[in-house]
């Protein structure tokens, strides 16, 4: 009895036998396909990492990463195609790149390029399939080589008529009719065709220049906010302008250009984020600051990168914090770099390793102000969990990277945070929401103590501007105030403005 068991059952594993190499060989492409499969392709300068997986419908998504992604239903073969921007050279390869996406000519390039690769891809998805579902098949199976090439030939066959298929139907032209996904949803305009982009830029620099045109009028007329009185009886002030996460945005520059000039400031501090993806080439959109003729001393953000350091640092009136105390037009300034500025990440998925870098950013300020020997007037970073652990070691911190303006005072220390000057970056050229220009003007006496701050408001689409005065006397501070200037902004921006947010 146990014998004839044993026999039906050897002879049912004979009989599945057929079906399991089968199994065997689709799940060994698949995993092939998805560990091996992405091939990485340079073109203009741009590094693009190119695949094709299954998926319920034929769709092409086109990732730009940190902006987010575009996507269509280009064909009906049950594949995803994603091609995704890895990668802007640097050096002599980034300025290729930057003439190929500033020019009609190198979009022409670029898209010549990627259909220069579609043969090497199919043949690399080709040879990693059958490779992949043959090598399974004679590891599990232990069979012959015969049945592994068979199966591996199979697979495939099969592959390549699903790309065959794939290109006889794909269809370009869904495209124009594509889905948002991500920050870039905010403007699908980004992608318009150069001539009109520029049409669009120029129309918003107008109405700017417009409404800015007459605030410089009301601030001459008045004598800058005499209107307001002085924030103190007597002494001579210092006025810094405070501004953060520009994002790239031309109008913002104008802004600040503005700003400046009609508050006669003494210096201009930036708390980061000046780009989206901290290329050369979006610098080129601030380039304005530089014609201001006072210090721009610049705290880079989780948005910026090494080029960007580079780029403010060559500007005739551009200082860089680096970790040591400064002294810009009479104000100690000491600040360091977000951590994310060193690569061309803008956040850190592991909370424990993002704290960590917190952490020693912090701790290696309070050191470096211990050992210095004068005390800075202002210290700066950019992201607001740094600015927290500072809290109790300096009275004056100023912080970006939330886009929501916000004073906080807490016993012997005051927390600046002048919102976002570019709107939320190029994505506020085309956003139909009401997200404000902002700034902030710090009024410093002689010895380093901030008497007040001037918060700044402009809304572009209703023509609104605001300017509203807090005063920050010793006495005030002998209580915990908390004033949060996010009436404008807090119904269009995505992230919080608490201490405790997570970086973006």
């Amino acid at each position: 009895m146990y014998k004839t068991a044993w026999t039906g059952a050897v002879n049912c594993i004979k009989k599945m036998r057929p079906v399991g190499i089968i199994i065997t060989a689709v799940l060994g492409a698949l995993l092939a396909l998805y560990m091996v499969g992405t091939g990485d392709y340079t073109i203009e300068g741009l590094t693009f990492s190119v695949s094709a997986l299954p998926a319920r419908s034929g769709s092409t998504t086109i990732d730009l990463s940190p902006l987010g992604s575009v996507s269509a239903s280009t064909h009906t073969t049950p594949l995803l195609i994603k091609i995704q921007l890895t990668y802007i050279g640097t050096g002599a390869d980034s300025a290729v790149a930057e003439e190929a996406v500033t020019s009609a000519e190198g979009w022409n390039n670029i898209y010549e390029g990627l259909m220069n690769i579609v043969k090497p891809f199919i043949t690399r998805q080709i040879i990693v399939i059958f490779c992949g579902a043959g090598l399974a098949v004679l590891i599990l199976w232990r069979c012959r080589l015969r049945t592994a090439f068979l199966s591996g030939l199979s697979c495939a066959a099969v592959m390549a008529l699903l790309l065959f298929n794939l290109a006889h139907s794909y269809d370009g032209e869904a495209f124009k009719e594509p889905v948002y996904c991500g920050v870039i949803a905010l403007a699908p305009q980004l992608i318009l065709e150069p001539g009109e982009f520029k049409d669009r830029l120029e129309e918003l620099q107008a109405d700017t220049r417009k409404v800015i045109g007459n605030i410089s009028l009301l601030m001459s007329s008045s004598d800058g906010l005499s209107l307001l009185a002085s924030p103190t009886e007597d002494g001579t002030l210092k006025k810094v302008l405070l501004i953060s996460d520009l994002h790239s945005n031309p109008l913002g520059a104008e802004f600040v250009d503005e700003i400046a000039a009609a508050f006669k400031v003494d210096l201009i501090l930036d708390a980061g984020d000046l780009t989206d993806l901290g290329t050369s080439m979006e610098a080129e959109y601030a380039a304005k600051i530089s014609n201001i003729k006072i210090p721009y001393v610049f705290c880079p953000g989780n948005h910026d990168t090494p080029e960007i350091i580079d780029f403010v640092n060559d500007l005739d009136n551009g200082i860089v914090l680096d970790g040591y105390t400064i002294n810009a037009a009479g104000v100690k300034i000491l600040g360091s770099a977000d951590p994310m500025a060193s690569s061309s990440e803008v956040d850190l998925q592991d909370s424990l390793a993002w704290e960590t870098l917190m952490q020693e950013q912090a701790e290696a300020l309070i050191n470096k102000a211990a050992e210095e020997e004068t005390k800075p007037d202002i210290v700066v970073v950019h992201n607001p969990q740094a600015a927290q652990k500072l809290t109790e070691y300096f009275p004056l911190i100023v912080y970006g990277h939330t886009h929501q303006q916000s004073i906080i005072i807490n016993n012997e220390t005051i927390l600046l945070n002048p919102g976002t000057s570019g709107a939320s970056g190029l994505r506020g050229l085309y956003s139909d929401q009401a997200v404000p220009y902002s700034a902030m003007v710090l009024y410093l006496t002689d010895e380093g103590l901030a008497a007040a701050v001037d918060t700044v408001k402009y809304e572009p689409f209703s023509d609104r501007f605001y300017i509203e005065r807090k005063l920050l006397h010793s006495d005030l501070r002998k209580q915990q105030v908390v004033i949060n200037e996010d009436s404008l902004a807090e119904n269009y921006i995505n992230e919080s403005s608490h201490l405790d947010e997570t970086p973006q």
